[in-house]
This record gives C-alpha cells, structure tokens and sequence, in this order.
C-alpha cells in the first residue's frame, strides 16, 4: 500500500515537470517472479516488488481532455 502511494506521489511530482508516466504491472510481476529478472534488478531474496513505473520525457502532448458520455448517478 504505501508503496503504491509513494509511486503516486512520484507520478504527480513528474507529470508537474512534463515527464510522463505510466504504471507498469507487468513488470512489476516479472520483477516479483522472474529470478532473472530479480537477479538483473538486484532485488534480494528477502526483498520484493510491489510497483513498478515507466517515465520519460513526452514526445506528444495531449491538446484538451477527450470527450467522454455523461454519467448516470444517483445522489442520496
């Protein structure tokens, strides 16, 4: 969990500088499962991966937010 927020955070704190980022569950898995992978990474035995993320500079860079369909909700 905390993990999860400080890669939040990380992903907040870069997109503020123009980096983009993105989420990398797969590679978190591959990290956590590969002893390649663990092994290339320097990940111990009695360590684990729980969030990985990509980053970079953007080569595009998003005009307006895409127009999405209103939704139905119901406030009590």
């Amino acid at each position: 969990m905390d993990s999860g927020i400080a890669m939040t955070y990380f992903n907040m704190a870069a997109e503020a500088r123009d980096i983009g980022c993105c989420f990398a569950g797969y590679a978190a898995n591959a990290a956590k499962y590969s002893p390649k992978i663990r092994e290339f990474l320097g990940i111990g035995e009695d360590e684990d991966c729980y969030c990985a993320i990509v980053f970079g500079y953007k080569t595009i860079h998003a005009q307006r937010i895409p127009a999405r369909p209103p939704i139905n909700c119901n406030f009590v």
